[in-house]
This record gives structure tokens, C-alpha cells and sequence, in this order.
């Protein structure tokens, strides 16, 4: 949302929507304005990156990162990726509007998460993806537990943003893994699901969609969009 603040955010459309409004996020305003742009650096900081051109994946054409030869991964991993001190400090916000009537009494508090596939294969390099995802997905994992640690559950809702899957099964963009069973972009109702194009969202159901911990009341929901890189929207779809 291209305002300045959460606060803004909240405001806004609370005060546009009303009592009508049951999630709302807090716009990814400031250095998370372009969705996962925030996340590059924390791979290319490491030094067992080098930078290459950019990839058929790459987005925003950014350097694409390749392990460097020989180089020992066994100690990496990321420590904090962002998403959960963001989330905590918008919901303070959040919270306290709330307790002010700025925004109506039934409405969560909406956290927007990329999968973890995303980052990976819009920055890394596709025969270093399928180490680096593991990677990542551990730390989203930590993301996700301090988020439903901090938040209560009824009024927190997760979406996580499914964009590079939803190209992955329409064949717009390599993967790592077989058998995804390219589906070409057709506007009208899909076929079921293969066995393979479903395995290919399980970080996605691992990650954060399976309530635990007591976290019943917690809504998880999935965005699946995504536009093309090179001309107008091929194909959405939002869901929860």
C-alpha cells in the first residue's frame, strides 16, 4: 500500500470499509513496499554467494546468486528474516486502534508471508535452489512460531503468497524438483491437480498451514496470483 505507515494503512481503510472489514494487513510499507526485494540482501550478504546475471526467475532482474565452487554450506542459515519483527510492531498498532475503535471489534490482524519457495527461486541460482530452500524454509518456520507465539490466536490471520507456485505449474518458470506436470495457462477451470503439481506446495502446507500449539482460532489463508514478467497478467486467483 503506498502509504507511509502502518498506522496510515489502518487507518485508511478501516476508516473507508468500516465494520465490514474482517482481515487487514498493514500494507508492507516502508522497505517491504516491493514485496520479497527486502529479503536480497540476506543472501547476497553471505559470503558463499557470488553474483551472476540475472535468471528466467530472477525478479525484479536482480543478480542472481550462485554458491561459490567448493564452498562448505553446512553452517549456513539465516538468522532473523524480518517478517515476525515487522508483524509484532504492526500489531501493536493494530492493537491499540483497536482498543480505540479506529478499527472494528471483529477484525484480525492480517500477516502476508511469501512461501518460502519464493525467495529462493527468485534469487538463487536453479541448481543451487534445492539447497538453499531448506534452508530458508527453517527460518520462515521461526518466523511463522514467534508470530503465533506473540499474537493471539483470534486475532491473527496468515496468508502466505503462492506466486512462483502458480507459475512453476503453468511452466513459466524452471524448478529443481521432477515431475511438476506443466499445466499451460488456460482461463477456464483447471483440471484436478496431479499427484506431483499437489507435492510442490508442501513447504506451503508445512510451513504455517496446520494449526498447533494451541492456535485453533488462527486463520491461515493462501494468495495465489501472479503477473508475468514480461507482459500483463496471465492468470489470479485469491483464496483462503
Amino acid at each position: 500500500v503506498p502509504l507511509g505507515s502502518a498506522e496510515e494503512v489502518f487507518r485508511g481503510v478501516a476508516g473507508a470499509i468500516g465494520d465490514r472489514l474482517r482481515r487487514l494487513p498493514d500494507g508492507e510499507t516502508g522497505a517491504r513496499s516491493d514485496w520479497i526485494v527486502w529479503q536480497y540482501p540476506l543472501f547476497s550478504s553471505r559470503p558463499q554467494f557470488e553474483m551472476g546475471p540475472p535468471g528466467e526467475s530472477s525478479y525484479r532482474a536482480l543478480p542472481q546468486l550462485r554458491l561459490r565452487a567448493g564452498v562448505d554450506t553446512s553452517g549456513l542459515a539465516f538468522d532473523e528474516l524480518g517478517y515476525a519483527a515487522a508483524a509484532l510492531a504492526s500489531y501493536e498498532t493494530f492493537a491499540r486502534l483497536k482498543r480505540d475503535g479506529a478499527i472494528p471489534a471483529g477484525c484480525r490482524f492480517l500477516v502476508s508471508l511469501p512461501t518460502p519457495l519464493a525467495p529462493v527461486s527468485a534469487f538463487v541460482a536453479l541448481e543451487d535452489q534445492a539447497e538453499l530452500e531448506p534452508v530458508y524454509e527453517a527460518a520462515m518456520q521461526a518466523e511463522v512460531e514467534r508470530i503465533v507465539a506473540a499474537i493471539p490466536a483470534d486475532q491473527l490471520a496468515i496468508q502466505w503468497d503462492a506466486r512462483y507456485e502458480f507459475a512453476m505449474l503453468e511452466g513459466a518458470i524452471e524448478v529443481w524438483f521432477e515431475d511438476i506436470g506443466w499445466v499451460p495457462f488456460d482461463p477456464t477451470p483447471a483440471q484436478a491437480p496431479s499427484a506431483a503439481q499437489a507435492a510442490s506446495f508442501t513447504p506451503l502446507s508445512e510451513v504455517g498451514c496446520a494449526p498447533r500449539g494451541g492456535q485453533k482460532d488462527k486463520l491461515t489463508g493462501k494468495h495465489r496470483a501472479y503477473m508475468s514478467g514480461y507482459t500483463a497478467c496471465r492468470g489470479a486467483h485469491v483464496g483462503a
